[in-house]
């Protein structure tokens, strides 16, 4: 019986210390029917040389212009153009994965009525040093049953890491590849909204991503305007869906924009943390400070407690993890 053949789409920027770790571990995966995409938007260090030191023939490298994180939907639409597979998934150029991730996966879209399969996430530091996981707690196996069930949590909270993703093709297609509207700088929301349409979602228990928190990642301060974009989006979207759907979700207009609210408003905290855990303490402060200055209580107190960290040398997510508290994301 034939296997699916993976599309592995690969963008990267300026990542030639870590792209080859990153390539590594695809080339570690026990499921040989991939093929890798590199989209170097531009880069102006070694990471070229790095990615052509890799021979294997399953490995594409594309070089365009700069497009940034602006245009990382149209990045993504031109590599899918260009893809053979069936299954599709992203792993960014500092990211890497295990082994195991494909193998396990594959099987699981082999339903019909699973658009997409994920696991559990890991940060890692700049070093490969665990930071945390996500998601916290029990997932259940088979979410968004019915379709469109799981819109509730996807529009205030894409709980589930992109960075674990693996996709239908097919499914990606009827919503007309990756999603991302002029205005809007993320691409993860906006898809995983439009394939929370299409089909069931599958979880595995098991870490399938390695996501890496380092000094020159564009996500770190790109988050608050990023938090805005997605809010403004997610509440365009609900606005659009069909009565019968709304009701599904169980959120009001006005509620949902009252937690988008909240949402972005913690995003100044979150700026911070991420900075803080890629050792820019100086630039964490100033992020916390304005948590503080703007957020709501709780987002004030989290505010608080980094401030703290980012002036005492403590490791804030040590600290969250003996609260209890979710990992970065």
């Amino acid at each position: 019986m034939r296997r699916p053949t993976v599309t592995v789409l690969t963008p990267t920027y300026n990542h030639e210390r870590f792209i080859g770790p990153c390539i590594e571990s695809v080339l570690a995966q026990t499921y040989p029917h991939w093929e890798m995409i590199v989209i170097d938007d531009g880069s102006t260090d070694g990471a070229p040389d790095a990615v052509r030191r890799y021979a294997d023939p399953r490995i594409r490298y594309v070089r365009q212009q700069n497009k940034g994180v602006a245009g990382l939907g149209e990045t993504y639409r031109s590599a899918l153009a260009l893809a053979r597979g069936e299954l599709v998934t992203i792993l960014s150029g500092d990211d890497a994965w295990p082994p195991c991730k494909l193998e396990v996966q594959v099987p699981e879209l082999e339903d019909e009525a699973v658009a997409a399969c994920f696991g559990r996430g890991v940060m890692i530091d700049q070093d490969g040093r665990e930071i945390g996981t996500v998601p916290r707690g029990r997932v259940n196996r088979v979410l968004n049953r019915p379709v469109g069930s799981l819109l509730r949590e996807l529009l205030v909270h894409s709980f589930l890491p992109s960075f674990t993703y693996l996709v239908s093709r097919r499914a990606l297609e009827r919503i007309g590849g990756f999603v991302q509207p002029q205005g809007v700088l993320g691409v993860d929301s906006p898809t995983i909204l439009h394939l929370a349409l299409q089909g069931e979602f599958h979880f595995l228990d098991m870490p399938l991503g390695y996501w890496r928190v380092h000094r020159s990642q564009s996500t770190a301060t790109h988050r608050l305007e990023q938090a805005r974009s997605d809010a403004a989006y997610a509440l365009g979207f609900f606005s659009s869906l069909p009565e019968e759907l709304k009701r599904l979700t169980g959120w009001t207009e006005r509620a949902l924009a009252r937690r988008l609210r909240r949402d972005v408003m913690n995003a100044h905290f979150e700026v911070g943390r991420r900075l803080l855990a890629a050792g820019r303490s100086d630039e964490a402060l100033r992020w916390f400070g304005r948590a503080v200055w703007h957020g709501g209580l709780m987002t004030k107190m989290k505010g608080m407690v980094g401030s703290a960290c980012a002036v005492l040398g403590v490791d804030l997510e040590r600290v969250a993890r003996i609260a209890g508290r979710p990992a970065l994301r």
